[in-house]
C-alpha cells in the first residue's frame, strides 16, 4: 500500500520598499554636493546625543534622507 501526500505552500505577500532615487544631474554638480555636505554637517553637529544606539542610527539615517531631499531632490 502506498499513499501520496501533496501539500501546497501558501505564497506569502512580500512587502517591497521602494527607495527614492536621487536626481543624478544634481549629484554631478559640485556646488550641490558642497551644499549637501554643509546642510548635513549643520544638522548633525547641533543634535543631542542619545544613549540608545538604535535611536542614534535612526536619527542619523533620518537626517541623511531629509538633507538629500532638501538639496539633491528625488
Amino acid at each position: 500500500m502506498k499513499t501520496v501526500i501533496k501539500q501546497k505552500l501558501i505564497r506569502a505577500q512580500i512587502k517591497v520598499v521602494k527607495q527614492a532615487k536621487l536626481n543624478q544631474s544634481n549629484l554631478k554638480d559640485t556646488a550641490k554636493i558642497k551644499q549637501y555636505g554643509t546642510c548635513l554637517y549643520s544638522k548633525l553637529i547641533g543634535k543631542e546625543v542619545h544613549q540608545d544606539i538604535e535611536e542614534e542610527w535612526a536619527h542619523i539615517k533620518k537626517t541623511i534622507i531629509v538633507s538629500a531631499d532638501e538639496v539633491i531632490q528625488t
